[in-house]
Parts: structure tokens; sequence; C-alpha cells
């Protein structure tokens, strides 16, 4: 499967931004220690969900995390630090790597995938519900749900 939109990126920027699904669902579930299986179980579901949901070329995209989502996740919660702040850090560097790449893709893609993936942490960080459904995205997510570590890509305008 390939996505016109990967054309000028390496096979391992591409694997990156596969990979950054998983590593957001760590980021976002872990911000308050304790990863709720809920939160992991809805990520997964969003990503499925996004195969058919999403505008195309996000379809394909999304094709492509869900055949090896599962196992990436694993590997995160099975090799990242248990220590919170060192793993947040460690979470946080690498999603920041995504910046040059992002910077290699047209505006309007980067822009829909830097979009997609804030909202992808919104979904985790509100999956466990809160009280009667208020407040459900903690101190510690709300540090994070805004991914700040990537730079904030917004579509430019058509001339």
């Amino acid at each position: 499967m390939s996505i016109h939109a990967f054309a000028e990126l390496t096979e391992q920027e591409v694997d990156q931004m596969i990979g950054s699904i998983s590593l957001v669902t760590v980021l976002i579930a872990g911000a308050d220690g304790d990863i709720d299986p809920k939160e992991t179980a809805w990520a997964k579901k969003i990503a499925n969900i996004r195969t058919y949901s999403t505008p195309a070329p996000f379809q394909e995209f999304y094709k492509l995390v869900g055949q090896d989502y599962q196992e990436r996740l694993d590997k995160v919660l099975a090799t990242y630090p248990k220590d919170v702040a060192a793993r947040q850090q460690k979470i946080s560097d690498e999603l920041a790597a995504l910046n040059p790449i992002l910077a290699k893709l047209e505006n309007k893609w980067a822009a829909g995938y830097y979009s997609d993936l804030l909202s992808f942490a919104k979904h985790v960080a509100t999956a466990d519900g809160g009280v009667l459904g208020f407040f459900s995205v903690s101190g510690d997510e709300e540090k994070w749900i805004n991914l700040p570590m990537i730079n904030k890509i917004i579509e430019e305008e058509e001339s």
C-alpha cells in the first residue's frame, strides 16, 4: 500500500508516522501513571474506525497503522521506562522527531495529520469518562493532550 503524500519520505520516516499513534496512546493514557485498559482499547477502536471514517488518504494511513498497532503498543508498554516522567519524556522526544518529517509533506496533508493526532489524543484522554462524563481529561493528561512537542500546523488557504 502506497500513500502518495509519503513519496518524499524514507521508509523509516513513514514508520515513525505510523508508530506515532501507539506513542500518543501511551503518552495520554499513561500521563496519570495508570494506563487504563479502557483507554488503550478505545484507542485501538478509534484507529480501526478511522480506516473507513476519515477522508480517503487518511483511511489508507490508518490501514497501515492497523496492521501492527497492537504489537507496537505492546512494545511501547513493555520496553519504555516504567517511571512516568521518564516515559513521557522519551515519548515526547520521539514525537518531536515528527516535526522535520511533517515539514516534508504537502501542507494540506501535514495539517490533516496534525489535526488527526490532536483528535486521537483527545479521544484517548476522554475514554475513561470521568465523573458523569465531566472532567474526563485529568490534569496530567491536559499537559500532553495538545501534543506540545509537535509544531502546530494550520492548513494554508489556497489562493
